[in-house]
């Protein structure tokens, strides 16, 4: 039976777990230490944003050793972002020894490289791709090796990718198709544990996702063999907001574990608030995902001389999408009153009570006590 839980984030009660698997630590506390490895320079000699990442174990001298796998990712190669560059997305797959690794200092800028450490493996090896550029998709290291799901290989058409990266005794790169996401995302979060590769959140081609699904992991021999045998199955959507950018886990509990879903930003919506003098000025912007630009604005009266300005900013900053921007003010209660033109108050007067007595109406006497 599944079940939703309402904390701080969504989480959603995983069954089906055999005690067998469950193998308590041999301490109370994890623990964690941070080591700088060698930077990784891409394309345009940067490192990249969104890129599939996590650990793969290969033969190595030795026996067994763990890789680090860094695949696809985008960055603004020519020019900077807030100059109006272009992002470019990538394919590309690189990897670095982990176990033993060469460490690099930052304030020294030099790599350091243990004794006995191949110095070919002190280097990011960059061999192999991706059938498709893609980032911004969510990536999870499992025993069999990294699983790569979704993406965008263009920021506004989602891919229901999905594939297993592992490494052969060359450490050639082995990509293995798995079965497809049910639903094209990216920008969405995935955990494996406890038998199962569980995924949420995130975006379909620009509109933010409610969806949530799982995947039985390890995959059954027949799926490699004919691809059969082997399918996504969907929970109940998430409650609350809508979630994109967010992060995942799974959590052994008491009784069974969690897979929680944990951070959420809405793309379609935006607000700032700011003081200027005696003026509050509120500033709101929705949107949704369209083909064309379909601009809506509502404009307190004392800046509607500005809005001209206001659309040309807007669409130099968004290409497309029905948009609806708003900008209010408030003025504090103290606030000094509009002076009243005195002069003009009596002329007014005068020339009422000149009609009142030539046509024989009465004054208003509310206004006149």
């Amino acid at each position: 039976m599944k079940k939703i839980i309402s904390l701080f984030a969504f989480a959603i009660l995983l069954t089906s777990f055999s005690s067998a698997q469950d193998t308590a630590p041999s301490h109370r506390f994890n623990t964690a230490t941070f080591t700088s490895l060698i930077p990784l320079s891409c394309n345009g000699g940067q490192g990249v944003s969104g890129a599939f990442a996590g650990v793969v174990k290969a033969p190595y001298i030795g026996g067994n050793h763990d890789f680090i796998i860094v695949a696809g990712g985008c960055n603004f190669p020519d020019t900077a972002a807030a100059d109006g560059g272009k992002k470019v997305f990538y394919s590309d797959i690189y990897c670095i020894k982990a176990d033993k690794v060469a460490w690099y200092d930052g304030v020294t800028g030099k790599v350091n490289v243990p004794d006995d450490f191949p110095p070919e493996q002190a280097v990011w090896d960059h061999d192999g791709s991706l059938p498709l550029p893609l980032a911004y998709g969510a990536s999870v290291t499992t025993p069999q090796g990294l699983v790569c799901l979704g993406g965008t290989s263009d920021g506004q058409k989602s891919e229901n990718f999905a594939a297993l990266i592992t490494l052969g005794t060359s450490f050639e790169k082995i990509i293995t198709d798995l079965p497809p996401l049910p639903t094209a995302l990216d920008n969405f979060a995935a955990a494996y544990g406890d038998g199962f590769i569980y995924v949420a959140g995130g975006q379909h081609n620009g509109i933010p996702n409610r969806k949530a699904y799982r995947l039985k992991w390890p995959l059954p021999s027949s799926w490699f063999d004919a691809q059969t045998g082997a399918a996504w199955e969907q929970l109940p959507d998430m409650p609350g907001p809508v979630r994109v950018q967010p992060a995942a886990a799974v959590q052994k509990g008491a009784l069974a574990s969690n897979f929680y879903l944990l951070g959420v930003f809405d793309p379609r919506y935006g607000k700032a608030v700011a003081n200027y003098g005696n003026k509050k000025i509120t500033v709101e912007i929705k949107s949704l995902n369209s083909k064309a630009m379909d601009l809506f604005t509502r404009i307190a009266p004392d800046y509607r001389e500005k809005e001209m300005e206001i659309r040309a900013v807007i669409a130099k900053k968004l290409e497309r999408g029905k948009v609806d921007f708003s900008l209010w003010i408030e003025k504090e209660a103290d606030s000094a009153a509009i002076p009243i033109n005195a002069a003009l108050l009596e002329n007014y007067h005068q020339q009422i009570v000149k009609l009142s007595n030539e046509y024989d109406l009465p004054l208003p006497s509310e206004w006149f006590p």
